[in-house]
C-alpha cells in the first residue's frame, strides 16, 4: 500500500505541468524576442546598405560632375587667357566667338549638375568641401576685366581645391566599397 497522501499525489502531478506550461511560455516569449531583434538588426542593416548605395551613386555622379565643371572651367579659363592676351584684361566676354554655344552649354550643364548632386551628399564636412571647390572653379570666370595674373592664381587655387576635394571624394568611395565588401 502507498502511503503518500492523496494531497500529495495529486498536487505534485499538477505542480509539474504548471511549471512546465510556465517554462514553455517563458522559452516562447525569449525566442519571440530574439526573433524580433533579429528581424530589427536585419530592417538596420538592409536601410544601413541602401543608404550606403545610394552614398556611392551620389558620390560617384559628384565626382564625375565635378572633373566635368573642372575641364569646362579650365577650357574657359584658357580662352580668356588668349583674349587678355589680345585685349589687355580677364575675361572681358569677347570669348563667345572662341567657345561656341558648346562650351558654353557644357559649362552650365556640369554646374547645375553638381549643384544638383551637392544637395544630395550626406557627409556635411564633404558637402562643404564640395561647394568650396565649386564656387572656386567658377571665381576666374566671374572676373571680369581684371588681370590675367590674378586670374591665373585663382585658378591655380581652384585646381588646387579640386584635387583636394578628389582625394576626399575617392578616399570615401573607396572606405564604402570597403565596407561593402566586408559585409
Amino acid at each position: 500500500m502507498n502511503t503518500t497522501p492523496l494531497w500529495v499525489a495529486i498536487t505534485l502531478p499538477l505542480l509539474g505541468f504548471a511549471v512546465a506550461i510556465r517554462s514553455e511560455i517563458l522559452r516562447s516569449y525569449l525566442q519571440s524576442r530574439r526573433e524580433a531583434a533579429a528581424r530589427v538588426h536585419d530592417r538596420q542593416e538592409r536601410l544601413k546598405g541602401r543608404r550606403d548605395e545610394f552614398e556611392l551613386a551620389v558620390l560617384k555622379n559628384a565626382y564625375a560632375s565635378l572633373n566635368r565643371l573642372a575641364r569646362a572651367a579650365m577650357r574657359f579659363h584658357l580662352i580668356d587667357l588668349q583674349v587678355a592676351e589680345v585685349v589687355g584684361s580677364y575675361a572681358s566676354r569677347q570669348t563667345g566667338d572662341q567657345t561656341g554655344p558648346e562650351l558654353e552649354e557644357e559649362f552650365l550643364k556640369a554646374k547645375v549638375q553638381l549643384a544638383t548632386e551637392l544637395e544630395l551628399v550626406l557627409d556635411d564636412n564633404l558637402r562643404a568641401q564640395l561647394e568650396a571647390t565649386r564656387d572656386a572653379l567658377l571665381t576666374p570666370s566671374a572676373m571680369y576685366n581684371s588681370e590675367a595674373a590674378e586670374a591665373q592664381k585663382a585658378m591655380n587655387r581652384a585646381l588646387a581645391m579640386t584635387d583636394e576635394t578628389q582625394r576626399s571624394l575617392g578616399a570615401r568611395i573607396r572606405e564604402l566599397y570597403a565596407v561593402s565588401a566586408v559585409v
